[in-house]
């Protein structure tokens, strides 16, 4: 088997120009592997690894699946913290928001995250018909 990664090219100055920190983009590095007859992409050579290793696991896909997205909401949440204030800056430049709009709307967003225990989306075939099926499930606030 063979896994697929990728590297974004260092930003141009002028997309630099202004900014504290690198793009946001630079927090993955898109991975592929096909892995007998399914394709495994994830947002980073580890968790592609992951996913390949816990394939045949508990989390392996329901009959009549040909794809599927499963999110782990801790790993969401740590992300948008960690970007916490390039979410601000451009929630404030695309949207006109003071930086207090900006803040309070992305500060909800982290909040409501907490309440999320896992996500998934599947396409699914079922008599001739493809449907996409969304699941989240809730629970109470993390502390």
């Amino acid at each position: 088997m063979r896994c697929l990664s990728a590297r974004f090219m260092e930003p141009s100055e002028a997309e630099m120009e202004g900014r504290k920190g690198l793009p946001m983009r630079y927090n993955f590095s898109p991975s592929a592997a096909v892995v007998g007859d399914q394709l495994v992409i994830a947002s980073g050579l580890d968790i592609l690894k992951e996913l390949i290793d816990g394939r045949e696991g508990a989390t392996k896909a329901p009959a009549g699946t040909n794809a599927g997205l499963w999110l782990d909401p801790s790993e969401l949440r740590a992300l948008l913290a960690a970007n916490r204030e390039a979410l601000i800056a451009q929630s404030m430049l695309k949207n006109a928001d003071t930086r207090v709009e900006a803040e309070h709307k992305i500060d909800l967003a982290l909040d409501l995250g907490r309440l999320l225990r896992s996500v998934s989306l599947l396409s699914r075939e079922r008599a001739g018909t493809l449907g996409l099926e969304l699941e989240a499930v809730l629970g109470p606030a993390e502390k």
